[in-house]
């Protein structure tokens, strides 16, 4: 039995999510905060293709991507070779993002609540612990955002409706602690394929623990990946506190995520 890579055990995972009515939702919204067509975009999180193949499609062909991970930029490179999107994807780290990109951007984004999985994408990162100490994690990476963009420029981050406290099934007041298990059935390839979701989170520790099950016939896989948690709100005021000159919320229907705007 084969025996799944990360980055295609994350592709049952965008597959699951990514849907044709969950894609249309998402780039509408986009789109609605998009200054151009002819915008010079960088996509942080190119991760298996989305967005950099959907804003593509829509007529955005000033892209560049990259992904922190580098399994999952050559994941993305192949799947735009295979349909003749001509981006290439570059690896480099947000934290460290100025140093390894010399060009400025009227546009950078970070969807698919990437950002906060920034030391514990592959499991094997180096996760820190607390409010204080994670929200000095988040200020790095920001102002590295910062500091691609253009005088005026935008920065797009999507983050995930359900990262709120009182949406885990944890009363306001109440613990810090909770778990989830969440199913899917997919089909690929014409076989079926369960996925399913382990999902545990600490507030105290401000973690998000997600395993990621895969079973089908003929391969399996699993992969523990680990984010942080922070509201909106949390994210909203650190992004002010970094020198972003105004910042505003898009809370678009039919998606999963937040659309949080911070202008340069």
């Amino acid at each position: 039995m084969k025996h799944l890579s990360d980055s295609e055990i994350w592709s049952f995972e965008a597959q699951a999510i990514h849907t044709k009515d969950y894609v249309k939702d998402y780039m509408n919204a986009l789109q609605l905060v998009l200054p151009s067509h002819d915008a010079k975009i960088l996509d942080t999180a190119a991760g298996v293709g989305f967005p950099t193949e959907d804003l593509y499609v829509s007529g955005y062909h000033n892209i560049t991507s990259l992904d922190g991970d580098s399994e999952s930029a050559a994941y993305s490179i192949r799947i735009f070779a295979e349909k003749n999107i001509p981006i290439s994807v570059a690896v480099g780290k947000w934290q460290a993002l100025s140093q390894n990109v010399h060009d400025t951007y009227d546009v950078l984004v970070n969807l698919d609540n990437s950002l906060v999985y920034m030391d514990g994408w592959s499991g094997a990162g180096s996760m820190t612990e607390g409010t204080e100490a994670v929200f000095g994690r988040f200020r790095i990476v920001l102002r590295e955002f910062l500091a691609v963009v253009k005088p005026g420029g935008r920065v797009i981050l999507g983050l995930g409706k359900h990262y709120e406290p009182t949406h885990q099934g944890i009363p306001e007041g109440g613990g810090s602690k909770d778990n989830k298990v969440v199913p899917f059935d997919l089909v690929r390839d014409g076989e079926p394929v369960k996925m399913t979701w382990h999902i545990h989170r600490d507030w105290n520790k401000r973690h998000h623990d997600s395993r990621a099950v895969v079973e089908a016939e003929d391969f399996s896989g699993d992969i523990l990946r680990i984010a942080y948690l922070i509201t909106k709100d949390e994210l909203m005021m650190l992004m002010k506190e970094v020198g972003f000159s105004q910042v505003h919320l898009l809370i678009p229907d039919g998606t999963r995520d937040n659309l949080i705007i911070g202008i340069k």
